[in-house]
């Protein structure tokens, strides 16, 4: 009787003992797989940041643009409309001032064309920065999770 009692006392033991030292690695491994579901969900948030940066500077570039040539198109055309007024205001012949105003006329026609063209070419431009930007967002989105996007 006490050989058995012996016998289960260390079949207790060595369980508790097997059972601690499994506690201890479980709980090992689930801090391992906690740490790399913090690393993996870091880069994913990482990756989200950059994207939002990146669209970000896109509008502030396209905005800046769109500012610049609103204020080069009025600088323009208050210097242009000066020079022109000078001509028919102090224009002694009937002639110079009717060639002013022609010249006025096409000169307008033209500076609001090229206006409007680099309006519309930043617009386009700017498209397609969101097209490329939202490919390479699908990219890596596409890219999650697959072995070769571990560190």
């Amino acid at each position: 009787m006490l050989a058995a009692t012996l016998t289960l006392l260390l079949l207790c033991t060595g369980l508790t003992l097997a059972s601690v030292w499994q506690c201890r690695r479980n709980r090992r491994v689930g801090l391992e797989v906690r740490c790399q579901l913090v690393r993996i969900v870091g880069r994913k948030r990482k990756r989200e940041l950059e994207l939002l940066e990146l669209r970000n500077r896109r509008r502030l570039l396209e905005d800046t643009v769109n500012g610049s040539t609103a204020a080069v198109e009025m600088i323009h055309r208050t210097i242009s409309s000066t020079t022109f007024e000078m001509f028919e205001r102090f224009s002694s012949s009937e002639r110079t001032r009717e060639n002013a105003r022609q010249t006025r006329l096409a000169h307008d026609r033209a500076s609001s064309g090229i206006y409007r063209t680099l309006r519309s070419t930043n617009r386009a431009l700017h498209a397609l920065a969101n097209v490329v930007i939202d490919s390479r967002a699908g990219k890596k989105r596409d890219n999650e999770g697959k072995p070769a996007d571990r560190e």
